[in-house]
């Protein structure tokens, strides 16, 4: 357990079947810095958007359930936003699974860090360069998240809610130590075959693209990248016809030709456009392969 004393830590019990609600209550009476809310299940954004509404403190950080946060996180993030006067700190993260272990991602001895403003730190993360959409990983005064809370009963609910808290700020710091380690699980969201439920990651994405090409117009480019890469992670998925992978072939011939114009888009997003007009199985094939060897 984290040694930071000023700190709140609320546990959702978001309904689960399997005990978790009596272990939160076992560990809040052991740790007065402990809240625990108990609901009915209701999806992560429910939980998150239940934790907000009672919290106290100044800043707030998101952990999903399976994930874990490194012992130094909130010094070390809280450094970084006194450092640096940010209103948001993201850092990167490791992976691990119970098989593998821990797996780092990124070079551990030359710890990079960066300032970026509001606006370019959008830029930087819709086209996934340093940092992604990812709630997790970050840490944000409260103040940012005014008036903003994730889509309930949807899946995929930072592609469109991470980004406005962003633009509620004047300086987001990053910094490339790994802070926040990813569980990846063979059941896992991510994981499971398609299922229309998947076509959530469409949904706010488009949510993310019309809300920026209408309010945010300086960052469309960038809001078109994140929109093909969250078809082409979902098409990945889908290994027979179904009428879903129409829509979403669709919604790339849309957006293909602008991306390949546009040269701060990355060279795996780029190439995927490219390759999308030999056809779209071909280059999910590819992408696969590709994502396959850098986690091997």
């Amino acid at each position: 357990m984290f040694p930071y004393s000023s700190l709140q830590i609320i546990l959702v019990d978001d309904g689960s079947p399997d005990g978790c609600g009596d272990i939160c209550d076992s560990l809040a009476k052991d740790d007065c810095r402990i809240t625990v809310i108990h609901q009915e299940n209701g999806g992560l954004s429910r939980a998150r958007n239940a934790g907000m509404r009672i919290m106290t403190g100044d800043y707030v950080t998101f952990v999903d359930s399976d994930d874990v946060l490194e012992d130094r996180f909130v010094e070390k993030m809280l450094g970084l936003a006194h450092k640096y006067q940010a209103e948001v700190v993201v850092c990167q993260n490791s992976v691990f699974n119970k098989k593998k272990g821990v797996l780092h991602l990124h070079n551990q001895n030359d710890i990079e860090e960066k300032c970026f403003s509001a606006i370019d730190a959008i830029k930087v993360m819709l086209y996934q360069k340093d940092f992604d959409v990812a709630a997790w990983g970050k840490l944000y005064r409260f103040e940012t998240l005014n008036g903003i809370s994730f889509p309930e009963g949807l899946i995929h609910e930072d592609i469109p809610t991470t980004y406005k808290a962003f633009l509620n700020c004047r300086t987001v710091a990053y910094t490339s130590e790994e802070l926040y380690r990813y569980q990846i699980r063979e059941n896992s969201i991510e994981n499971e075959k398609f299922t229309p439920k998947k076509m959530d990651c469409i949904t706010t994405a488009q949510m993310m693209l019309d809300d920026i090409a209408t309010n945010h117009p300086e960052c469309l480019s960038a809001a078109r990248s994140r929109y093909f890469a969250a078809q082409f992670h979902i098409l990945a998925q889908i290994d027979n016809e179904v009428p879903e992978k129409r829509i979403i072939i669709n919604n790339i011939k849309k957006v293909r030709v602008a991306i390949i114009r546009d040269p701060e888009a990355s060279f795996r997003v780029r190439a995927a456009c490219f390759l999308s007009y030999l056809g779209c199985d071909l280059t999910v094939y590819l992408l696969n392969k590709m994502k396959k060897h850098k986690y091997m």
